[in-house]
């Protein structure tokens, strides 16, 4: 409280205000004046407010006797009723329920393996009719062993007693070897396969989600790079990673689409295709993404998937200004089925070019991608089910 309103306060408390009409009758301190005050418009007469009224903010110690006197009401008896204005924050403290918290935790694993079960019974194996040697494994119990391998989170040699368990319950036919599994998690065919898995384990959510968010990330590898620093004159090194663009839905968290690409590659051309995956399976009612997004192409391929993509303020006005904001409706849509990887020989081909340097590295689009990306697909899925 400062000098005025505590000089304010003294004259609610000593002296008798009139009300005329919103209009308040102050006395003076020192002499025998009168001030009128309205409080409405925050004026007073006095000289102290004709000298200093054009601050802004600025109140005089009439206005705050007037203001005082307002708050208290005084009855015919005598009785001063005095109201008071407080503002608190109530908060609220919502319980752990720690029952179904350590039940759900407690078989995390085994629905783990169920539904990954589930998920991966409907594809299907290939065609090896009048190819001789040996039968490889089946693509079903490969895919079941590198998506756990990465849930697991330890080593291959140390999975195999859980997939040794896993084949017990019936959920793999037969237990793959350490190295084996390093194969499969390196093999670039089994890429498609793995998107496909995604999108496919995030349909039973299509009834609730409807607004979608796209954004990317990192996956870090065991793999360094070194350079040498030339300014410095030492030798650098960093961690090789690989950079993931996904859209998820914002209620549920659920993965619906992925793409990763080399660490470069850029975020605004990876709206659209992320933007059409997730449109087979889910109707989009909003889609929201970061400035990274933001272009007029990718304004115009959101309206015609029937959503209302959140860019920043100043690009919006810009693709007002252009007319690229026009409400589209949506009579039908085409669902295209999924194309599966062509597989040759016991070898599955993925139709992507492979490079001519002979690096361990995949053609996807127009950039490269490690071969050892399929283990981040097989976290993706994790990260699917475990929304």
């Amino acid at each position: 409280m400062n000098a005025r309103e505590e000089r304010g306060l003294v004259i609610a408390a000593l002296c008798k205000l009139k009300n005329e009409g919103g209009t308040w009758i102050v006395p003076s301190q020192s002499s025998t004046e009168m001030y009128r005050v309205n409080p409405a418009k925050c004026r007073c007469s006095c000289p102290d407010h004709m000298e200093h009224g054009d601050e802004a903010g600025f109140k005089c110690k009439h206005i705050f006797a007037v203001e005082f006197t307002m708050k208290r009401e005084v009855a015919s008896d005598g009785t001063v009723t005095e109201t008071k204005t407080m503002t608190f924050t109530e908060k609220k403290t919502y319980k752990q329920n720690w029952p179904a918290y350590e039940a759900a935790q407690s078989v995390e694993k085994d629905r783990v393996q169920e539904l990954l079960a589930e998920l991966v019974r409907g594809i299907p194996e290939p065609d090896r009719s009048g190819i001789r040697g040996q039968k490889p494994h089946s693509l079903r119990d490969a895919l079941f062993t590198i998506a756990f391998k990465v849930y697991s989170t330890i080593s291959s040699r140390r999975f195999a007693s859980d997939l040794r368990e896993a084949q017990r319950r019936g959920h793999v036919g037969q237990v793959l070897p350490s190295q084996k599994i390093s194969d499969y998690l390196s093999n670039p065919a089994m890429t498609p396969i793995l998107k496909h898995l995604i999108a496919q384990s995030a349909l039973p959510l299509k009834a609730v989600e409807k607004d979608f968010a796209i954004d990317s990330s990192g996956f870090s590898s065991s793999k360094f790079e070194r350079w040498f620093d030339q300014k410095y004159g030492i030798t650098r090194q960093k961690c090789v990673w690989v950079k993931i663009h996904l859209a998820c839905g914002v209620k549920t968290n659920v993965v619906t689409a992925v793409r990763i690409l080399d660490k470069d590659a850029a975020d605004c051309p990876q709206f659209s295709p992320l933007l059409q995956e997730t449109r087979k399976g889910f109707t989009i009612g909003e889609v929201s993404a970061d400035k990274a997004y933001a272009s007029l192409e990718n304004l115009r391929k959101s309206r015609l998937a029937a959503g209302r993509s959140l860019p920043p303020s100043s690009q919006t006005r810009r693709a007002e200004s252009a007319g690229c904001l026009r409400r589209c409706s949506i009579t039908s849509s085409s669902r295209r089925t999924s194309s599966w990887p062509t597989i040759t020989s016991g070898r599955m081909s993925n139709r992507l070019s492979q490079p001519s340097n002979g690096s361990s590295a995949t053609t996807f689009g127009a950039r490269a991608i490690p071969a050892w990306s399929t283990r981040c697909f097989a976290k993706c899925w994790f990260i699917t089910w475990s929304s």
